[in-house]
């Protein structure tokens, strides 16, 4: 039996928690099920030296297609979103994805151990979020916040994010999670697997996937919230 270790964080820090479920996880097969979960979990685990965050939790997994976690510092909230995403995308599995529900605010307790759980505004938003999406594929965002314009920007965000991802292919989907960690085009060329392909080709799949505008709503989201949290960049 492992320890588990329960904190109060005294609702001072903004956290984002992520709460995701995989889409139509009915019609797949056990094995392809059993894959993307795999994935998730591989992802998880990857996201604090990706992304340099300050701390995540464990990853919760819940009703066998829903996962779900919180991390620091909540502007990397939406990269790591689509990182995730556009890791599942990026697999050979037909129509692989999941919806994901973005909270931000103030967490009061968190558990950390195998899992993710935890209480305070930052986990309520982001289930309400998720649960707006029903049974529709992107993202939602939560913001624990009475800043209208905010909350507006952001959902135009998020709008326009999703519009992008639904359209990736199997290789854009992979290149941009290059990109998202910041590599250049040839370190992107470079790690390709199953074997190294040219810079030029990943030039090509970053422009169909339309990386620019990507960046540049992720970092205009990266802005809103650190501006709104008093977050530095």
């Amino acid at each position: 039996m492992r320890a588990v270790l329960c904190y109060s964080l005294g609702m001072v820090s903004t956290y984002a928690v992520l709460t995701g479920d995989i889409i139509s996880s009915r019609t797949l097969k056990q094995e392809e099920k059993a894959q993307i979960v795999k994935q998730i979990q591989q992802t998880h685990s990857n996201l604090p030296d990706f992304f340099q965050l300050r701390e995540t939790s464990g990853l919760s997994m819940f009703r066998g297609d829903g996962w779900q976690f919180a991390l620091l510092p909540a502007h990397q909230a939406l990269r790591v979103a689509v990182y995730v995403r556009c890791t599942l995308k990026g697999m050979n599995i037909t129509h692989a994805d999941s919806r994901i529900g973005i909270g931000i605010g103030p967490i009061s307790t968190l558990t950390v151990g195998e899992s993710g759980t935890g209480d305070g505004p930052a986990f309520q938003l982001s289930g309400k979020a998720l649960d707006e999406l029903k049974r529709s594929k992107g993202f939602k965002i939560q913001l624990d916040s009475s800043n209208e314009i905010g909350k507006t920007a952001l959902a135009a965000i998020a709008t326009a994010v999703n519009h992008l991802i639904l359209r990736l292919t199997i290789s854009q989907a992979k290149a941009v999670c290059g990109a998202l960690r910041g590599w250049n085009h040839q370190q992107i060329a470079d790690s390709w697997e199953p074997r190294p392909v040219t810079r030029q080709s990943i030039t090509k799949h970053l422009k169909s996937a339309g990386w620019d505008v990507l960046e540049q709503q992720i970092q205009s989201f990266e802005h809103i919230i650190s501006t709104l949290t008093g977050e530095s960049l």
